[in-house]
């Protein structure tokens, strides 16, 4: 026998799933009367606890879709070299200004991609509404020709 919330459960292949459901919904309605406190903290745990369960199915996901490296020996001396360089020997500050440095240029580019798409809009945009408007109802290949059979009579409006 095992229990659960005061309840003791026989150990067999099936539990009593509505038993176990009555007191599911019991402990709902204990919480739903406490103060706003305790469901605050209820609230966090379960919060908490709901985000390292995703978190851990991402992961494990990503661990099986993603392809295996099998050259990490050579990814680990490629960094040991990298840190064992004196030309890398950069403080903070410098490493920051020139992250800086490179988010300003991306930003440009990007400002002046945009530029130039508007630009390109407008002019098109522009082209559209100042230019002459045709219309051709005939053209002089098709040649039409009316025969009336039966004339229709004009037929006045009330």
């Amino acid at each position: 026998m095992f229990k659960i919330n005061n309840v003791f459960y026989k150990r067999k292949m099936s539990v009593d799933v509505n038993k176990i459901v009555l007191d599911i919904r019991a402990r709902l309605r204990k919480l739903q009367r406490t103060d706003d406190k305790t469901k605050k903290r209820y609230l966090v745990v379960a919060s908490t606890i709901a985000m390292i369960l995703i978190i851990g199915l991402w992961f494990v996901y990503l661990n099986l879709s993603l392809p295996r490296v099998d050259n990490t020996e050579s990814v680990v001396t490629n960094v040991d070299v990298l840190s064992r360089d004196e030309s890398n020997n950069k403080s903070f500050i410098k490493v920051l200004g020139l992250g800086l440095v490179n988010i300003k240029e991306r930003f440009s580019r990007q400002f002046v991609r945009f530029r130039n798409s508007f630009t390109e809009g407008f002019i098109f945009f522009n082209d559209q509404i100042r230019r002459v408007k045709e219309f051709s109802f005939q053209s002089e290949e098709l040649k039409f020709t009316f025969e009336e059979k039966d004339p229709i009579s004009p037929t006045s409006l009330p």
